[in-house]
């Protein structure tokens, strides 16, 4: 994220783009990945396939089913994120690498903003759940700022 956010400093909006894409890709491949292997759910080799079957399907078939399952404060509010980040936002990072598509500040700064607020509301939410130790190892290593206005943000997202 911290690549993503120097490119954006300088910027480098596509590259803002790809870095913070990069980033969450990654938050949410481990998020599914230790989910499962905690929770001994899954062996190596499952795990391994469904890490496999392409971005899309890890956020439809398991990270939004996870944040279900586990019950998330603001759960309709992080799916509703998630889905909208999903849909409007992920193709943009495509676009770039295999178009060429180049994208102005105020698309770099919405991308980094849904980025941020999905990433905010699921911590948000491991920290509100139930303990068990998924939500332990989660709530270990990814800290909540006490600043964060989960308010705003859940606000955002939330479907009158």
């Amino acid at each position: 994220m911290r690549k993503g956010e120097r490119a954006f400093f300088l910027s480098e909006y596509n590259d803002s783009i790809v870095y913070i894409q990069t980033s969450f890709e990654i938050f949410i491949s481990d998020f599914v990945k230790k989910y499962y292997e905690i929770n001994k759910l899954l062996d190596s080799e499952k795990i391994k396939d469904i890490l496999d079957c392409g971005y899309k399907n890890i956020i439809n078939d398991h990270l939004l089913k996870i944040i279900e399952k586990l019950n998330l404060e603001y759960k309709e509010e992080i799916i509703n994120c998630v889905s909208k980040y999903k849909d409007d936002y992920y193709p943009m990072r495509n676009k770039i690498v295999h178009e060429g598509k180049s994208y102005k500040e105020r698309d770099a700064e919405e991308f980094k903003e849904i980025v941020s607020n999905a990433v905010r509301l699921i911590t948000y939410g491991m920290h509100k759940a139930t303990n068990d130790s998924f939500v332990s190892y989660f709530t270990t290593y990814n800290i909540l700022s006490e600043e964060l206005d989960i308010e705003s943000i859940k606000d955002k997202y939330t479907i009158p």
